[in-house]
């Protein structure tokens, strides 16, 4: 296709207010809400900002720091280990997020002298503007890049009416991603807050009337992972080349420790994959609705619920625990392993110098707290129903950052009228 625009190429030197973050003192730091969130490596990842991570600084002082103010539209762009698991880690200030500050070894960008600065944030986002980042990368310990390195990067700039609807086009997609990621939380909240009502406080439907002994509802068990599992599976030592074959082009995705993070699959674009030859041999015990993933190391602990079935192949760092619905049912054993009850029982189960992770015969032995079967089957009625919500809400955001990852390029390269 004809390109739609062909420009000379500018530099971002001449067209991006640049500035890099203030060395707060960690001594300072606070933990309140009421304090004014810290923008820092730790907790900028690939499009997002993790503001439950984040550190704050006293809000009687941030005036005396305004310089560092972010404003809604800022891009940010980490400057020590820019690119972790093949992505970027760069985000922008959504409207409805908090005011914050800007910490060294975090760039602020914002586009003047004829770039809009949401335009800039697509032109952050292209795989042009990535490729860049890694060309200049230096350091092996912590690789970092150096704002003049920034600047140098060389792109074609459009009229400002091209910009503006090159920036509608892609932000409509964020912004879907954004409103279903809300709904995706709020689900969650009710997901926990129901688990915690019911199963931890111990405030479920009828409970005045139930006898508590020594804690525990009567017709409650104390049993081990062991006694309420039907299987759970373990393929981390196998490897195509260990099957006689060789990753695909296409085919099934093989999932990792590396995509299972806060309850959702992530990063499922960069899987490696297996044709069906492969996965048959591979997957002796196929997932299942109901199976639940947990990381096994590297981090360990973290989970994921299969709401629906999904055929995947289950690779690196990854268990697939399998409930006796008889005993458990399935969504219960997840909100359960989910609490921070278990996860404690988990980690104090762990081994390693370096990298700890859990050995399958451990995980079988931490106890779990196993409630009435009745009480089971009135709270997975309400909770699977949830995780369903949630599943189809994930499923259209991964299409919808499919269309936009497809889209941006050829926008950005004028390959696209608009």
């Amino acid at each position: 296709m004809t390109k739609v625009f062909h420009r000379q190429l500018v530099s971002l030197l001449n067209h991006c207010d640049f500035l890099a973050g203030y060395s707060f003192k960690s001594s300072r730091f606070s933990l309140s809400p009421e304090d004014v969130p810290l923008v820092k490596g730790e907790n900028l990842g690939h499009r997002e900002i993790d503001w439950m991570k984040a550190v704050r600084w006293p809000a009687s002082e941030a005036k005396d720091f305004e310089k560092f103010e972010l404003n809604p539209g800022d891009v940010v762009l980490a400057m020590d280990r820019p690119i972790v698991q093949g992505r970027l880690k760069f985000s922008w200030i959504r409207n409805h997020e908090p005011r914050a500050l800007l910490v060294q070894r975090v760039a602020r960008l914002r586009g003047y002298n004829g770039l809009e600065t949401d335009f800039l944030r697509y032109l952050v986002a292209s795989p042009a503007f990535q490729a860049h980042i890694e060309t200049i990368t230096t350091g092996v310990n912590v690789p970092h890049i150096s704002g003049k390195d920034i600047l140098s990067y060389s792109f074609a700039l459009p009229p400002l009416a091209t910009q503006q609807r090159i920036a509608n086009i892609l932000s409509t997609y964020d912004r879907l991603i954004d409103n279903n990621n809300r709904r995706i939380a709020l689900l969650e909240e009710s997901i926990h807050l129901l688990y915690k009502e019911w199963f931890v406080h111990l405030r479920f439907p009828g409970y005045e009337s139930v006898k508590v002994v020594n804690g525990i509802p009567e017709g409650w068990r104390v049993l081990t992972l062991d006694d309420i599992v039907l299987e759970i599976i373990d393929y981390r030592g196998k490897t195509p080349k260990k099957l006689g074959s060789d990753w695909s082009n296409s085919g099934i995705i093989a999932l990792s420790a590396l995509n299972v993070k806060k309850g959702k699959l992530i990063n499922l674009e960069k899987c490696k994959l297996v044709d069906e030859d492969l996965y048959q041999k591979w997957m002796k015990s196929e997932l299942k609705q109901g199976d639940i993933l947990m990381t096994s190391e590297a981090p360990l602990g973290e989970l994921y619920y299969l709401a629906e079935d999904n055929k995947f192949c289950l690779s690196q760092r990854l268990y697939s625990i399998r409930a006796n619905p008889e005993v458990i049912k399935p969504v219960i054993l997840f909100c359960a392993l989910n609490s921070s009850q278990m996860q404690g029982e988990i980690h104090a189960r762990k081994s390693g110098t370096t990298v700890f992770g859990i050995r399958q015969s451990q995980l079988r032995k931490v106890p779990i707290i196993v409630p009435s079967i009745e009480m089971q089957n009135q709270a997975s009625e309400i909770l699977n129903n949830l995780f369903i919500q949630k599943e189809k809400l994930q499923k259209t955001i991964y299409k919808l950052q499919e269309a936009r990852d497809l889209l941006l390029p050829r926008l950005m390269n004028g390959s696209i009228a608009v």
